[in-house]
């Protein structure tokens, strides 16, 4: 199933940064006024939290969903 919430839904990330792999992580602030299940909406580029890793930006999305603001 595809991640679209904030702090609920876990995004995979393929890269591989020397020997340590980014396992991905969640999104902690997203849309302000889209809500799913109560939760932010996650939009391309809001910041994906990634141990190890940092903060990444998601990059591509549904290009036939459009999300506020």
């Amino acid at each position: 199933m595809p991640a679209w919430r904030t702090l609920l839904d876990f995004h995979a990330c393929p890269i591989v940064k020397g020997l340590v792999p980014d396992v991905g992580g969640v999104v902690m602030i997203g849309s302000p006024t889209v809500f799913i299940d109560f939760q932010m909406a996650c939009r391309v580029t809001d910041q994906v939290i990634e141990i190890p890793g940092g903060p990444n930006p998601i990059v591509i999305g549904c290009p036939t969903v459009i999300i506020g603001p």
